[in-house]
């Protein structure tokens, strides 16, 4: 099995260049920096609200307060605003501290080439972050994401939300690929 840094190289890979992008979920910003130099976009969106989740099985993950206080995220966020500020002063790069649903709801429908979904991992949050990414990605675009595995706090929350989505839009979406937790989804008309 390919080691998980080439496994996401090779998902970035089969990204468009000089295309619009989006990410759901930046934290400290070091997937982005992959994604900036591989997939090359004309512009690219990066999402997170930069928030300590407090109550919840959220509460154990990255953004949770048992690993982080407020005051760490805010400082991750300044982190990234500075560790990006060439691409934000140069048009490439969109810093959005927002939640995926405010975040995308200020889009224009059918706006983005692809969008990588890597932000709430519980069911509920991932289903609704690929629900609004089908509405805000071009037909003949892509849908991609990370941790499709029932390991973690989620316990399985990204998969299910997969399923269930796959399921529910038939074949407008199929599965272009499917490898070490990554997908990546083609949109049809």
């Amino acid at each position: 099995m390919p080691a998980r840094a080439s496994v996401r190289e090779s998902l970035l890979a089969k990204l468009p260049k000089k295309k619009i992008g989006a990410e759901l979920g930046v934290f400290r910003g070091d997937f982005s920096i992959e994604v900036l130099r591989i997939a090359d976009p004309m512009r690219f969106h990066m999402i997170d609200p930069w928030v300590s989740i407090e109550v919840g099985p959220r509460r154990a993950g990255w953004y949770g307060a048992d690993q982080r206080t407020q005051a760490d995220m805010d400082k991750i966020h300044d982190d990234v605003l500075q560790r990006f500020a060439k691409e934000v002063k140069a048009g490439t790069a969109i810093i959005h501290r927002a939640t995926s649903e405010q975040a995308l709801s200020e889009m224009p429908d059918g706006t983005l080439d692809w969008i990588y979904v890597d932000g709430d991992h519980s069911y509920e949050g991932a289903l609704l972050d690929l629900r609004l990414s089908l509405t805000k990605v071009k037909p003949g675009g892509m849908i991609c994401g990370d941790d499709y595995a029932t390991n973690g706090w989620w316990n399985g929350g990204v998969e299910r939300a997969l399923h269930e989505f796959l399921h529910e839009t038939g074949q407008r979406v199929i599965v272009r690929f499917l490898v070490d937790s990554q997908f990546v989804l083609d949109i049809r008309s």
